[in-house]
């Protein structure tokens, strides 16, 4: 800030400084252009030179490291390292022990391990009479991705973490009012920057004293007094307290005659609006009053391609897009330098957001500058496509031998700045995403698929050298999922073709990614003979490999792989409408994945402490219930990754399985403690249990379709169905397995059960005599750990520890598919989207895949981002998402069209998530886990919306919702039903939700009514 403004918002700070009895955390908050930037950047420079500036972090949009929210106490605690040699040490031995992985996208255990703990054992030693202040400024240039929302709400949680640190310890927030949840801003104290009709006198002299400052400087000592009392009182009221207003007109003045520029200043007043939207207007008006068409189609072409750039470019990377001379692009930028800047780097960067969004806007921005984002965004694929077609070629970076990996050429940095260039790398990277902005209904797009037909044609393998060498192959494929349906609508056989590409990279993704000249040494000889990709490049590359016998026809089953977990994925499920897939790990995380892509659209939701074992979505999709090895289930917002509830508490072991009621109001959970739970999405409270039958862990529970009745199935070999409201036994225990019952589901109608076994075995049982009325079917050759039923009750997928998924006629037991080969390992958890055509797994491979249910081909995956085994896995109720749940404790949500984690990961459970499902509506998720709670997540943000519901006294194994969604089984509202000799395994309510089935390590089936616990 200039010398003598803000004297008193200074001052305030300062005593805030000093005083120990004032909250620790100080949120400075104003609307775009209020200055925050300014005054954060002010008071760095202030603690710098009273030697307490700890560490300084400042949000920017665009850059990829500095909007990560997972960046910030990573970076944070390096620098409290130099600042501080105790608190370096202190992190030192955190580090030794191995507690915590700085690599991991983890807020949550960043502060606990890098800045809680140390911190805190710092202040119990004599501490420096400087104690070090951390600056956060432009909060709202955070986590700008939407993939991000889970980590920056987890951010938000720190903030409020930070506050029951001791109060020397201090921590200063910049940003706007409208991303910051309650809870931050009831920890702290809070500065507001007031602007328009609620400026105040500070400000406004602030501001006046800004102009009268620096445009002395601007007039020198031979214009003493200008430009007068009249036009300073004038320029601070039209300014209204926002500095970006005034700061702009003082660099519109010095563009040109100073007199000259400021009269247009002050005699423009170019249509309605607020006042930075006239003064934008003026800039434009002003500065091309006099420019030919020539001028303004340069303008057009320079402005539009900065403001719909996806990440920042340079001064010399403009004249590639437009074809423009430099000199014409250089002249531009400097006609537009006060509202565009161009820094050291000759990075183009708008000078404030608040310019593009005008810009965008066709009710403020006059006709003739109005950039169409959507029409441009077609421009912008051409561009990126022409560029394409001029450079791409084979070996571009002239790699010498096929030996050495990508990492070990050592000039390789080099080589890809001098042979491809930045212009290049953007256009590969983003082509496709410039496409899906672009409307399918302009008849320009004729050109448009021309070109991508062309690129496919004869570019694809040299696209794949350039994302091989930039490490963006797994963008590569995300590009390609993403973009086929939007091609699809102009050309069905193109589509084929891209889908084929992303087979090509899916099944020779290491390869690929480790070393380019594999491209076509591994991935193009050994692709399968009816590769539309292969037969069209074999005949380019004579001297490969040729493939005499052995060669498949195919592809493998598998559609995509998605990556991420970095331990077993225990749980996965489709989101009701199937556009996200969730996906719970033994890494404690949960993520949300585009069901399309395959792109992680939210988490890791962190919040569990222990291994997840089952997620599920809501039946509106909303929200996502995990359940983990710590005994709780969390309910998070499947957007935002946000824990809206929980966690619930009562299990008194890990959670191994949840699911909500059909309408999303109860939760019911099975637990290691060998009990069944039905929980209260919106309170939190145990309204039935815990149900206690069976004699060993309870696997796998879930509601009939109606809600009144769980289906339970246990290690003790049984499976039991209870009454959802009372918790009475109301059939069962149904033996006939001779091992664990590991999952169990009611068939659509509620009439039938079906289970799946330890015995390697699957079983359809009539859900009201107990009688087998199919099966059992064999073929698997190891356990069969998850089962699930088509939505018309025709078909049951299974996914067994032997890798394989099968898919059974529900009636004959004959295999009608499969086996689907792809995981490396065991298969936790099988779901069917909601129209039955496609199929998730998660498995202790880590990885999530997306299967095409009648060809068996995958069609998506693998979704990794859970660090651990995903152990459960549901689609919500529309098919749209899937909820995954892991051993990493925590739940993802996943777009189940995409790929894309769409929330999470849920981070609340202190164990594995056994066990997840969602409510009838989608809108929440229960979970339970083997740290022996339940709890109840929002699917679209991630928040915990109740629990953790505690009762169970060992892990939650499985969970559903009542038909109702006002009950959960694993929460008590009655019970515990008991009778099981064994561990339950899994439970589901009978679809009119009056009794309860049950599936036990005690080799039995148990029914039971759900008010009575009998």
């Amino acid at each position: 800030c200039m010398k003598g403004t803000r004297e008193k918002i200074f001052g305030e700070i300062d005593t805030w400084l000093d005083d120990i009895d004032a909250p620790n955390v100080l949120w400075i908050v104003g609307s775009p252009g209020s200055g925050k930037s300014t005054i954060a950047s002010s008071l760095v420079s202030q603690l710098t030179k009273r030697g307490r500036m700890g560490s300084n972090f400042a949000f920017k949009r665009g850059n990829v490291t500095l909007s990560d929210p997972a960046a910030v106490w990573r970076t944070i605690a390096h620098d409290l390292t130099r600042y501080d040699d105790s608190f370096a040490s202190i992190l030192a031995a955190v580090l030794k022990s191995g507690t915590v992985d700085p690599g991991r996208p983890d807020i949550a255990s960043h502060f606990e391990s890098l800045i809680m703990e140390p911190l805190t054992k710092r202040h119990n030693q004599s501490l420096p009479r400087d104690i070090p202040v951390i600056v956060l400024d432009g909060l709202d240039e955070c986590g700008s991705d939407p993939s991000q929302t889970g980590q920056r709400n987890a951010l938000l949680d720190t903030f409020v973490h930070w506050s029951h640190l001791p109060r020397k310890f201090k921590l200063i927030v910049t940003g706007r009012d409208e991303r910051v949840h309650l809870s931050f801003r009831s920890c702290c104290k809070q500065i507001e920057l007031p602007t328009g009709a609620e400026v105040n006198m500070d400000t406004t002299r602030d501001i006046r004293n800004f102009f009268e400052r620096r445009f002395a400087e601007i007039g020198g000592p031979s214009l003493d007094g200008w430009p007068g009392e009249k036009v300073l009182d004038t320029l601070t009221a039209r300014a209204a307290g926002l500095f970006i207003w005034a700061e702009t007109v003082i660099r519109f003045v010095e563009q040109g005659l100073p007199d000259e520029q400021l009269e247009h200043v002050l005699m423009g007043n170019l249509g309605e609006g607020d006042n930075v939207t006239k003064l934008y207007r003026q800039i434009l008006e002003l500065s091309f009053r006099d420019a030919n068409a020539r001028m303004l189609n340069v303008l057009h072409q320079v402005a539009t391609v900065i403001v719909l750039a996806k990440i920042t470019l340079h001064v010399d990377d403009l004249p590639s897009f437009i074809l423009q001379p430099k000199a014409s692009v250089i002249f531009i930028l400097n006609k537009l330098s006060s509202v565009i800047s161009v820094g050291s780097d000759s990075g183009i960067r708008i000078r404030h957001l608040s310019f593009a969004e005008f810009m965008c806007d066709p009710h403020r921005c006059p006709q003739r500058f109005y950039i169409d984002r959507f029409k441009e965004s077609h421009n912008m694929s051409m561009a990126c496509l022409r560029l394409m077609k001029k450079c791409l070629k084979f070996n571009i970076c002239n790699l010498e031998t096929s030996y050495l990996p990508n990492k070990h050429v050592e000039d390789l940095s080099r080589r890809i700045t001098r042979k491809i260039g930045h212009p290049l790398i953007y256009s590969c990277r983003f082509w496709a995403a410039h496409i899906r902005d672009t409307p399918t209904d302009l008849k320009e797009n004729v050109d448009l698929i021309a070109d991508v037909r062309e690129i496919f044609q004869s570019y694809f393998l040299y696209w794949l050298e350039v994302m091989s060498l930039t490490e963006e192959v797994m963008a590569a494929n995300i590009a390609l999922l993403g973009v086929t349906g939007w091609i699809q609508v102009f050309d069905a056989k193109l589509s084929d073709i891209i889908r084929d590409g992303s087979r090509f990279i899916v099944n020779f993704f290491t390869p690929i990614s480790e070393s380019t000249p594999h491209i076509y040494l591994s991935a193009l000889p050994f692709s399968p003979r009816d590769s539309i990709i292969a037969m069209h490049y074999r005949s380019q590359f004579p001297n490969t490999l040729s493939i005499h016998s052995g060669q498949d026809h195919t592809w493998s089953a598998g559609i995509n792989v998605l990556r991420g977990h970095k331990n077993t994925i225990s749980s996965v499920a489709f989101s009701p409408d199937g556009k996200w897939i969730v996906s719970g790990s033994l890494d404690k995380s949960i993520r949300v994945w585009d069901a399309e892509t395959g792109k992680m659209v939210s988490g890791p939701f962190e919040g569990h402490t222990d291994r997840v074992w089952s997620v599920a979505f809501s039946p509106n999709g909303k929200q996502i219930v995990s359940g983990s090895d710590n005994k709780s289930i969390h309910i998070w917002d499947a957007q935002t990754g946000e824990m809206v509830s929980g966690p619930f508490e009562g299990h008194t072991n890990g959670v191994c399985s949840v699911a909500f009621s059909p309408d999303g109001k109860w939760i019911v959970s099975g637990s290691l403690d060998k009990s069944i739970c039905v929980w209260d999405v919106e309170t939190g409270k145990m309204v039935s249990g815990p149900f206690q039958g069976h004699t060993d862990q309870v696997w796998s529970i879930a509601f009939s379709p109606n809600g009144k009745q769980i289906v339970s199935g246990s290690w003790d070999t049984s499976i039991c169905i209870w009454d959802a409201e009372t918790g009475k036994m109301v059939s069962g225990p149904f033996q006939g397995h001779t091992d664990g019952v590991l999952s169990v589901t009611f068939s659509p109608d509620g009439k039938h059960v079906v289970s799946g076994s330890s015995d390697k075995s699957i079983c359809v049982w009539d859900a009201k005599t107990g009688k087998m009325v199919s099966g059992p079917f064999k073929g698997h050759t190891d356990e069969v750990w998850s089962i699930a039923l088509s939505p018309d009750g025709e078909q049951i997928v299974s996914g067994s520890w032997d890798k394989s998924i099968r898919v059974w006629d529900a009636k004959t037991g004959e295999m009608v598919s499969g086996p689907f080969e792809g995981h490396t390992d065991g298969v936790w958890s099988v779901a069917f989207s909601p129209n039955g055509k496609q199929i998730i797994s998660g498995s202790s491979d880590k990885s999530i895949r997306v299967w095409d249910a009648k060809t068996g081909r995958m069609v998506f995956g693998p979704f990794e981002e859970h660090t651990g085994g995903v152990w459960s896995v549901a689609f919500s109720p529309e098919g749209k998402q899937i909820v995954s749940g892991s051993s990493d404790k925590s739940i993802c949500v996943w777009d189940a069209k995409t790929g894309k984690m769409v929330s999470g990961p849920f981070d609340g459970h202190t164990g594995g998530v056994l066990s997840l499902a969602f409510s009838p509506n989608g809108k929440q998720i229960v979970s339970g886990s083997w740290d022996k709670s339940i709890c109840v997540w929002d699917a679209e943000t991630g928040k915990m919306v109740s629990g953790p519901f505690e009762g169970h006294t060992d892990g939650v194994l499985s969970v559903a919702f009542s038909p109702n969604g006002k009950q959960i089984t694993g929460k008590m509202v009655s019970g515990p039903f008991e009778g099981h000799t064994d561990g339950v395994l899994s439970v589901a309510f009978s679809p009119n939700g009056k009794q309860i089935v049950s599936g036990s390590d005690d080799k039995s089936i148990r029914v039971w009514d759900a008010n009575t616990d009998q």
